[in-house]
């Protein structure tokens, strides 16, 4: 097969067929036992929920039995369904975990020495019903409204390597710096004895995390609204220098007061600002532990940029991969549903850079191409069993399908536009399938 993506991928699969491996994420011991008699083993059940692509449970089946050649022993989607509750959805989780560990060993992309780590949060609708909404929290446009169910991401985004260390899963509205400080520290295990670098957009910024992250000795660059520490920012005199953010009960007033005590005797917290100005005109406030030294005035907007490969990859799971077309009505079997999207988008990112490298600009032509990603993430999903599924899928039916693939990808590339400074357009579509956003698997 073509390429090395594709290597790493089947590399982190094959321990889904291990019988040690599986024991671990099974619900019940006695689950997946019957050897032969069984129509979907445990590895049959990952690649179904890797390889769905939406459509109705029913449809899903067929799909899954017709392409790996078991038609005529197909079960029922309420069979399906029971199996599937019988793995923890942290399978998938540790999937990903096993895949972003085999990019970073790979590529080793650093800023300085420092991994980028950048973080964000998002929503996501999930299926309507009060159990979930009991689990996860709703959503409410007006008191006089009626109620939907919601739940809270958050996401770890390796920034230069492209992949989503950790999406964390919690309920809605749940602060983005609790899930944060209570997470933060698997993330580190994961870059253990590297050095890494937190960016947060505004949402993120309080005195606490910033007291938090100084005592596990890391990295952070936050974005600050204006009216964030708004006396101290009017005092700097410049554009880049230390300024001194008092600590007072007012702005501890979420910390337990036994933490509260030992803040308070420092009085003060040295952070060193920076101000940017965007192309707009507008000026931008940054607050790091970063050094003069370490990065410049004039290398930190470029810096703080790359935080905005998170949000690119926040619309790949929901506008690409749909992640909010959920099938499980459980907690269990969404939590499988998302995490195995998120494998999905970091195999398609990963893809995607791989095959860019490899767009060779012609001499004649006004801009540079890319990967069209709507397309490499439709067609990637679409046909995922016949790229990865080593067990099932004959050999040279994979190499086919993987070169065919790999050659529409390449016809399809799209230019690379930079310097664009038209102001964004916002409107209010009332079409629910918008022509700029179609489904494309």
């Amino acid at each position: 097969m073509v390429g090395t993506v594709d290597k790493r991928v089947l590399e982190v699969l094959r321990k889904a067929s291990d019988k040690e491996f599986q024991k671990k994420y099974l619900t019940n011991p006695n689950a997946y036992s019957r050897e032969g008699s069984q129509r979907m083993t445990f590895e049959d059940m990952t690649m179904f929920v890797l390889s769905n692509t939406g459509k109705t449970l029913s449809a899903e089946v067929l799909k899954y039995f017709e392409r790996t050649g078991k038609i005529e022993n197909t079960i029922t989607k309420q069979a399906v369904s029971k199996q599937k509750q019988h793995i923890k959805s942290e399978m998938f989780e540790d999937l990903n975990k096993m895949y972003v560990k085999e990019v970073r060993n790979a590529k080793r992309e650093t800023y300085k020495g420092y991994y980028i780590i950048a973080t964000d949060g998002s929503t996501l609708e999930i299926p309507n019903i009060k159990k979930l909404k009991e689990i996860y929290g709703e959503a409410k446009a007006s008191e006089t409204s009626v109620s939907n169910a919601r739940a809270g991401l958050n996401g770890f985004y390796d920034a230069l390597n492209h992949v989503m260390v950790k999406l964390v899963v919690d309920k809605y509205q749940r602060g983005e710096k609790t899930v944060f400080l209570e997470n933060v520290q698997e993330v580190l295990e994961m870059y253990e004895e590297e050095k890494v670098l937190f960016i947060f957009d505004r949402g993120y910024i309080c005195l606490e995390l910033l007291l938090e992250l100084d005592g596990l000795e890391e990295k952070y660059l936050f974005r600050v609204p204006s009216n964030c520490y708004k006396k101290e920012i009017n005092a700097a005199k410049t554009d880049d220098e230390n300024i001194q953010v008092k600590i007072t009960k007012a702005r501890l007033n979420k910390v337990p007061k036994e933490k509260q005590k030992e803040y308070l005797e420092q009085e003060y917290k040295e952070v060193r600002l920076v101000k940017v100005e965007l192309d707009t005109g507008e000026i931008e406030y940054l607050i790091t532990n970063l050094s003069k030294e370490e990065v410049s005035y004039e290398e930190m907007k470029a810096l703080y940029y790359q935080r905005w490969n998170i949000e690119k990859t926040f619309n790949i799971l929901k506008n690409r991969l749909h992640i909010e077309n959920i099938s499980s009505r459980t907690k269990n079997g969404i939590e499988q549903e998302i995490h195995a999207t998120v494998f999905l988008c970091n195999i398609i990112e990963d893809m995607a850079q791989e095959l860019n490298k490899k767009i060779k600009k012609k001499e004649n032509n006004k801009y540079s191409y890319k990967i069209n990603i709507n397309i490499l993430a439709g067609t990637l999903k679409t046909y995922f069993m016949y790229f990865f599924c080593h067990k099932i899928i004959d050999v040279k039916i994979k190499e086919t399908y993987y070169k065919a693939m790999l050659k529409y990808i390449k016809q399809n590339i799209v230019p690379i536009k930079t310097g664009l400074k038209n102001p964004r357009i916002k409107r209010v579509s009332r079409n629910k399938h918008k022509t700029n956003i179609r489904m494309n698997m």
